[in-house]
């Protein structure tokens, strides 16, 4: 790879991969990015993570960049750190001696209370993996059982949205595993494409994509496989997470110098422009992706799709409910449309519905031309009321769900990122993406109607559209969205098709 030298991440990806979730990884004063990849890599794995507190460091640019990336459990002071990392290992060792029990009923109500809080159900996650990060938690607050944990998440709903994090934090990175992507290039995207007439539509689904980097990932290699075919297809990428913070990092595009790790130097040169210790991802390639929330196992798939890239997700399920998924990739996916696991996963006991690409690297054809029903979905239990004391009210789930569902699917359709949704009296319901750039916060007391938070410029037009709206009102209560490219849209206030 590159000849930059990240000597610390590369030592903290290793101490991950060696320890585990007894890894610990401490930031201290130092200048660029170097150990930030490395501090998620050790987060990822239920290890424990630190950084110097900011004022206190005499060049603060790598603890600053840890704390920024999420991935930091302490944030303290150089002379403090010696009694926290002392009370963490205390806590490994009672953790070790007395692991959770699958069986816990307090683990159980845990589960509820994500659930009523977010709106995700993460009983179908693999049960190992919860407990050992639920049990991450309780060591970084040094809560010895997991009784009194739920008392914690009780009384504060914080911890719940905290929780709720750590269970999305997984391993990603730019082309993980390149010989994977080498196959995908060399067997995979030939017969998907080579056939395609000039000026068709590419249609690639990437569900858990985390901060984005799997997804810019597909984004360059279909580039690259075009761009040496002298083909000129419309590529159209929908990338999607759970985790809303998650996103706005991948929309950004703009990563830590250690991805040099990942990416050869050319396609750095190519595809990426430096900026100080980061690296951005060029807007021709960010123009490609699309992300918005999304959740696998509760809301409808997308459909009509030439690839699916679903890599190292389902290793955090449960094999009943990847064994429900399998089906679902089948009806999302094209005739002849292809699946790309990772390497830990498989199609297990669904050879009937994908035939092989490459055995190793996990790349599939969807077979039957006949689409199978979706059956047995949602995965997800739902969301529930919880047992014992509620933790506050949903601070993730939309105040409309079926109406904030549907907008994020109009504007995904319409490849916008952005836009506004509102009642017949002009009250905002959902805002989607960014809109800063069509609202402003109006002077005086707060307000949710529209026409006094929208710039200077669009008022008069947009005073026209929503009186036109309100004189053709039909059946399904219409609404309007204001997308990217400053049109206003009328959208039907139901559930619609699952048609992306």
């Amino acid at each position: 790879m590159a000849d930059v030298a990240l000597p610390i991440d590369y030592f903290f990806r290793s101490l991950a991969d060696d320890q585990g979730d007894r890894a610990i990884g401490v930031i201290l004063s130092g200048t660029g990015t170097d150990g930030t990849l490395g501090l998620k890599a050790i987060k990822a794995h239920a290890g424990m993570t630190m950084a110097q507190e900011a004022e206190s460091a005499k060049y603060a640019g790598m603890p600053e960049s840890a704390i920024r990336s999420g991935a930091v459990d302490y944030v303290r002071p150089a002379g403090s750190m010696v009694e926290q990392i002392r009370a963490f290992l205390t806590g490994v060792a009672s953790r070790d001696a007395q692991r959770l029990a699958g069986d816990s009923p307090a683990l159980g109500r845990i589960f509820v209370a994500l659930r009523d809080r977010t709106g995700h159900d993460f009983s179908v996650h693999k049960a190992s993996t919860s407990r050992r990060r639920i049990e991450r938690r309780m060591n970084v607050h040094q809560i010895e059982t997991i009784d009194e944990y739920l008392r914690y998440l009780q009384i504060n709903p914080q911890e719940v949205d905290a929780l709720f994090r750590e269970l999305l934090i997984g391993v990603t990175s730019f082309f993980r595993d390149p010989a994977a992507f080498d196959s995908l290039a060399g067997n995979g995207l030939p017969k998907l494409l080579d056939s395609r007439p000039d000026g068709s539509d590419v249609r690639v689904w990437v569900p858990g994509c985390s901060t984005g980097e799997e997804a810019y990932s597909i984004a360059i290699l279909l580039r690259e496989y075009l761009g040496a075919q002298e083909r000129s297809l419309r590529v159209q990428i929908f990338a999607t997470d759970l985790d809303l913070a998650a996103i706005e990092t991948a929309r950004a595009g703009v990563y830590p110098s250690g991805i040099v790790t990942d990416v050869t130097p050319e396609r750095l040169r190519r595809w990426f422009v430096q900026e100080d210790s980061h690296y951005r991802v060029k807007k021709d390639i960010r123009d490609l992706v699309i992300f918005a929330p999304h959740d696998l196992l509760m809301d409808p798939p997308f459909t009509k799709l030439d690839l699916l890239s679903c890599r190292n997700l389902l290793i955090y399920v449960e094999s009943r409910a990847q064994r429900r998924l399998m089906p679902l990739f089948h009806y999302a996916l094209k005739p002849a449309g292809l699946l790309f696991l990772g390497a830990a996963e498989s199609i297990d006991q669904h050879e009937g519905l994908f035939s092989t690409v490459d055995r190793k690297w996990k790349i599939f054809r969807r077979v039957n031309a006949r689409r199978q029903a979706l059956e047995g979905f949602p995965i997800g239990r739902g969301k529930t009321q919880a047992c014992g004391g509620g933790v506050g009210r949903p601070t993730r789930g939309p105040r409309h769900p079926a109406l904030a569902t549907l907008v994020e699917r109009m504007l995904l359709a319409r490849s916008g990122q952005s836009g506004v949704v509102v009642d017949k009296r002009g009250e905002t319901l959902y805002v989607a993406g960014r809109a800063a750039e069509y609202l402003e916060p109006a002077a005086g007391e707060p307000t949710h109607r529209l026409l006094k938070m929208v710039r200077e410029g669009l008022r008069h037009d947009l005073t026209a559209v929503l009186r036109e709206a309100a004189k053709t009102q039909r059946r399904g209560r219409p609404t309007w969205c204001a997308g990217h490219d400053q049109r206003w849209h009328p959208v039907r206030d139901h559930r619609g098709d699952t048609d992306h």
